[in-house]
């Protein structure tokens, strides 16, 4: 906390709800007022103090999730937002690779100031606004006010988040993977004839189709190629990390027979071309290795695993839920909240690229890629973990 800030109420968005134990609340000697939204109660609200309130998140859909991760903190003289992959369950704080983005401490706009002013050169502040307004719910208004009196200029991320719903017209560039194509097409720049693998790194899997060109092409490959330049180019390769049956056995979840994975043998079976892409969940670098991915990422890097275009850490598997598609209605729909934060150099270090695996210019950080690089694909007997797998072993 900022010296001289005191807290005051706070917001969180959580997939889960408040395994926020009483005891560990009060343990931490919080008395602050707290609002959760969430779209699971997994305890009795009763039992949590009274200056907590639990908001349930209704889905549009009977597959809609709430996953969103995001908390803002109000203090006397400003706010902090922090957009995380985490759960508020305890077990997604234990033994679990999460990532986290913390924003600076955000001071208020003096009195006289416009509620436009103090936006940031990503535009996160109309666009956390907005996303907070899909909630339509009349306890986040006073955030939303909070939010306009604040100076976001520090800011130096971009805010990706997915409401549910059918959005259509230029309103459809606001979420999802319109929103995150949106923002490559304006300032992202590749090397011409060169291929930059997308690779993405997820805990969960959706349905995709029988084939890759069902959704993944037509959808999430297609935006995450965008770039400032519009020459023709192939779609780059795909490569997706997600932990195989043995990296799971090899875990910390795996002793306690949980896991923070989703996928099911049903819909790998109807899409066993996944396979050609799969890579292995390697974080021997970082001492992550047992340590499942709770996080998601998704990035482009170069073909000798030294630098990376962009960046981003989001709540967001890899799933048509949470991302969106192209319906017969000419909209694009989407299934759950979600949100997350993309990183790009030119608002960062000022570069074109992020270096990654080692530092090549002493101005210019590393960026904390959370896994192996170069990445590891499945051995010949490998498989995708499911979730039957775990209830073979009870």
């Amino acid at each position: 906390m900022d010296e001289g800030a005191q807290a005051l109420p706070t917001v969180l968005t959580g997939e889960e709800h408040e395994s926020l134990e009483r005891d560990k609340y009060l343990l931490a000697g919080q008395r602050t007022d707290m609002t959760i939204l969430c779209k699971h109660k997994t305890r009795n609200h009763k039992e949590l103090s009274e200056n907590i309130t639990i908001i349930k998140v209704g889905g549009q859909y009977e597959f809609s999730s709430h996953h969103t991760n995001i908390m803002i903190l109000q203090y006397k003289n400003g706010i902090r937002v922090i957009v995380s992959t985490a759960g508020l369950y305890s077990s997604d704080w234990e033994n679990r690779t999460q990532g986290l983005w913390i924003s600076p401490h955000l001071p208020y706009l003096s009195e006289s100031a416009h509620p436009s002013d103090g936006e940031s050169s990503t535009g996160f502040k109309k666009d956390l606004e907005r996303y907070l307004s899909e909630y339509d719910q009349p306890v986040l208004t006073q955030w939303i006010s909070a939010i306009r009196r604040v100076n976001f200029s520090d800011v130096n991320v971009f805010l990706v988040a997915s409401v549910p719903g059918i959005h259509k017209g230029y309103e459809a560039n606001f979420w999802g993977c319109k929103k995150l194509a949106y923002i490559l097409s304006r300032y992202v720049t590749l090397p011409p004839d060169t291929q930059w693998p997308i690779v993405i790194q997820s805990s969960g899997v959706g349905s995709f189709g029988p084939t890759i060109e069902s959704w993944m092409l037509k959808n999430i490959i297609r935006c995450m190629s965008k770039e400032i330049s519009i020459g023709l180019k192939n779609h780059p390769q795909f490569q997706f990390i997600y932990p195989s049956i043995e990296n799971y056995k090899q875990s910390f979840d795996c002793q306690d027979l949980i896991t923070p994975l989703t996928y099911s043998a049903e819909i790998h079976s109807k899409q066993q071309w996944l396979e050609q892409y799969l890579y292995q969940w390697k974080a021997k670098r970082t001492g992550r290795d047992r340590a499942m991915p709770r996080i998601k990422s998704y990035t482009r890097i170069s073909p000798d695993s030294k630098e990376i275009p962009w960046f981003l850490l989001t709540s967001a598997n890899l799933s048509k839920a949470a991302w969106g598609l192209i319906t017969h209605y000419e909209g694009y729909s989407i299934g759950n909240y979600e949100a997350g934060v993309v990183f790009i150099p030119k608002f960062i270090t000022g570069t074109i690229t992020f270096p990654v695996g080692e530092e090549q210019n002493a101005a210019v950080p590393v960026f904390p890629i959370p896994y192996d690089l170069p990445l590891s694909r499945y051995e010949s007997d490998d498989s995708p973990f499911v979730n039957e797998f775990v209830n073979s072993l009870n």
